[in-house]
Formats: structure tokens, sequence, C-alpha cells
């Protein structure tokens, strides 16, 4: 081993996969799948499955970058050493992006949709809950975000089940 600095491998399968399903947030399309229906006049269901086909293409090309370049790293390192290291310092910095936009993103959208169930508490309040509580998580490391990532994966998994089980009920 060279004396080069480098990431440590943390995170089992299991955890990468749970916590890739918690990013992909399951449940999102719950609050817009009506609108979406209505204006794709009945073909939402087309859209899921054409973000399922590119959703697929990349887990099997993250399988064979990560067969062919078994370190730590992710999309920085593919990008790096399949491409250009320029290559790499840009999906870097995009997938930090990525990081720090998705979960203000959330923060807001929850912040909303709480505001609207309890409308005696401001939005404002809400987000800085929101942001106040990941924040929490994340400051305890990586094997705490993938425990707290599990239990939104069971949470968002139990309530699509509920989902289901209404809907059957209703229909």
């Amino acid at each position: 081993m060279s004396g080069r600095p480098a990431l440590r491998r943390v995170l089992s399968r299991t955890d990468l996969v749970v916590y890739g399903l918690t990013i992909i947030t399951p449940t999102a399309a719950y609050p817009v799948f009506g609108i979406l229906q209505q204006m794709s006049n009945g073909h939402a269901a087309l859209s899921f499955l054409a973000a399922v086909v590119a959703m697929l293409l990349t887990a099997f090309s993250y399988g064979r970058m990560a067969a062919a370049f078994p370190s730590a790293g992710s999309t920085y390192t593919y990008a790096r050493r399949s491409l250009h290291d320029y290559a790499g310092f840009v999906a870097g910095w995009a997938m930090l992006l990525d990081y720090v936009l998705v979960p203000m993103l959330s923060a807001i959208y929850v912040s909303l949709t709480a505001a609207r169930s309890a409308p005696g508490v401001p939005g404002v309040v809400w987000a800085l809950v929101f942001a106040a509580g990941v924040t929490a998580v994340n400051r305890y490391g990586i094997q705490v975000t993938a425990r707290a990532s599990g239990a939104m994966t069971l949470i968002m998994a139990a309530s699509a089940a509920l989902f289901v089980a209404l809907a059957v009920r209703a229909g």
C-alpha cells in the first residue's frame, strides 16, 4: 500500500442497498402521482417504469465499476480512474452538491407538509427541527446514518404496504 490517503470501507453491501433505497425515497411519488396521472393522460406509471430502467442501468454500471475499481469513493473514484482526474473532481463536487441540496429540499418539503398538518406551527420551525434532526444523525457518523436510513426505509415500506392495503380495501 502506498502512503496515499485512502477512504476506509465501513458499510456493508446491505447498508449500501438500504441507503440507496432511502435516498430514492420510494414514497416520494405519493404526493405528485395524481397530478402526474392527470397531466400525462393516464401514463404516469410509464414515466416511473422508464425511471426504473434508467436506475437499473445505473446500478449495473456501478456494479461493473466497483468490480473494475475496488476502492472506496464511488462516483469520484470511478470518474477519476476511468476518465480523467478532472472528471473525478467534477463528479465528486456534483455528488457533494447533491448531498447538500437533497437534504435542503427535503427539509423544505417536510416543513411545508408538516405546516399543513399542524398549521399552528410555522413552516420555518418545522424546517429547523427537521434539519437539526438530520444533522444530529449525521453528526454521529455513517454507521448511525445507515441505521437511521434502515429505520426510514422500514417506515416507507410500512407506509407503502398500508397504502396498498387501504387501496385494495377501498376498491
